[in-house]
């Protein structure tokens, strides 16, 4: 829908991203945040080093207001290497990639619509046929009600068959009309060689397609 967006700065989307005071999210992406290679983390050791912590527990996923897990996400990790370099897996980077998506959608398409009802729900998941309880996902429990973005959705196996034959068989089009860009899927899917990412761990490969459907 939106062409260059996956390359926009994530400071002009999430204005608190702003805030932090060594710039650590300058030159940093949504298409980095959903590869959970922003280059902001604080263990390397293990690709799951920083997700286990018991900070992370306490932090981020305990929280259940949405202000405090965006600011736990934007500042909990230091800039450590290049974004897009290197994979730590982050679910606070996924939760800041769904931040930006719905602060995105609202300016395009008005306050009132959400990210996941009126583009995720509405554009993919009814035309697909997804079973009913899949229409609903996990937010925060306050005025804001963000989706998680990074988890929280409950699928049925026959949603995973239509799912999957929407993004691996169908090239994310339904009923002819491509709804997925082609070059990005292409990456998700791990079909694109000349993507840095192509030889990393599987993990960025069940993330990537996890949360870019999700988005």
């Amino acid at each position: 829908m939106y062409p260059g967006y996956m390359d926009t700065d994530l400071t002009s989307l999430v204005p608190e991203t702003l805030n932090d005071p060594e710039g650590d999210w300058q030159d940093v992406t949504p298409n980095h945040a959903l590869d959970m290679a922003t280059g902001n983390y604080r263990l390397s050791s293990s690709s799951m080093s920083d997700e286990g912590s018991t900070a992370n527990d306490s932090g981020f996923f305990l929280v259940l207001n949405h202000q405090d897990k965006l600011d736990y996400s934007i500042s909990r990790y230091p800039r450590k290497s290049a974004p897009g370099s290197l994979f730590i897996y982050h679910t606070t980077d996924t939760y800041i990639a769904t931040v930006a998506a719905q602060n995105f959608t609202k300016s395009q398409l008005g306050n009132n619509f959400d990210v996941f009802d009126d583009v995720l729900v509405a554009d993919i998941w009814s035309p697909l046929a997804i079973d009913e309880g899949s229409k609903d996902t996990r937010r925060t429990y306050d005025s804001k009600g963000m989706p998680f973005g990074g988890f929280g959705l409950t699928f049925l196996s026959d949603d995973i068959v239509k799912l999957s034959k929407f993004t691996s068989i169908d090239r994310g089009a339904i009923n002819g009309q491509q709804l997925l860009d082609p070059s990005e899927l292409a990456i998700a899917l791990f079909d694109d060689p000349t993507s840095p990412l192509y030889l990393r761990p599987s993990p960025i490969n069940t993330t990537r397609i996890v949360c870019g459907v999700n988005l």
